[in-house]
């Protein structure tokens, strides 16, 4: 796995290209799970999420085998990977606000198991991952963000289907100049700020970027036909 940084400072940004095999990706873009109005969740924006702790997510897995196949590939194994890779940008994205106990806790060896006893607790640091199945319909949107506390490392799949690949509907960030490390919805995003780049809505890369106080993004009101879906699946690491 070889990350590629699409930037450093003022947050970290990057990319896993070809992340996903063509047949991966043909065959999660094939069985994405169609959207379900009355049953998924309808967040603020009118975008449609079913989350991993949702009771839902159980009846999707078992119908067929597209969400076992992206449990498989952010198991255990791919998580101390991308972790070794970048803890010590995780470290510096909390610098102002990082404590001893928590630098320690992410130089231990992660795993995304809860740690049941004394000889796993002291060698190795408990996470929790989040799968998200994302769906966004014409005049959908997310307003800018710079994600909850918990959240350390966010990964995005995108399924483009043929007239929205590479369109410019992917992640949107922007260098905000201002903290907002509690993220709070309270606090109004600075009229100055500047669009720094927008990732590309294309399959098989993975795109991810690590949380800190300036880690402002978004995505804007979808312009799109009616029968197209922005779909996406949006992988996230916290801390508990």
């Amino acid at each position: 796995m070889k990350i590629e940084y699409i930037q450093k400072k003022p947050f970290c940004v990057f990319v896993v290209k070809n992340f996903l095999t063509f047949s991966e990706y043909n065959y999660l873009k094939k069985n994405f799970y169609k959207i379900e109005r009355n049953k998924f969740k309808k967040l603020f924006g009118n975008k449609y999420s079913v989350n991993e702790a949702d009771p839902l997510y159980k009846i999707l897995k078992s119908k067929n085998n597209s969400i076992k196949l992206i449990e498989e590939k952010f198991n255990e194994k791919f998580f101390i990977k991308i972790f070794q890779s970048l803890k010590k940008h995780i470290v510096f994205s909390r610098a102002k606000f990082i404590t001893l106990t928590e630098i320690i806790r992410i130089y231990k060896k992660p795993t995304i198991k809860k740690n049941n006893n004394f000889f796993n607790k002291f060698f190795k640091s408990s996470f929790r991952r989040n799968i998200q199945l994302s769906y966004m319909e014409r005049n959908s949107y997310i307003t800018p963000h710079t994600d909850k506390k918990s959240k350390l490392i966010s990964l995005m799949l995108y399924f483009p289907s043929k007239n929205l690949e590479n369109s410019n509907i992917g992640t949107h960030f922007f260098n905000g100049g201002e903290t907002n490390f509690e993220n709070n919805p309270n606090k109004t995003f600075p009229k100055n700020s500047k669009k720094v780049f927008s990732l590309p809505f294309t399959g098989r890369h993975l795109y991810g970027f690590i949380k800190s106080d300036m880690s402002w993004h978004y995505v804007k009101k979808l312009n799109i036909k009616k029968n197209e879906i922005r779909k996406s699946i949006n992988i996230n690491l916290h801390s508990h």
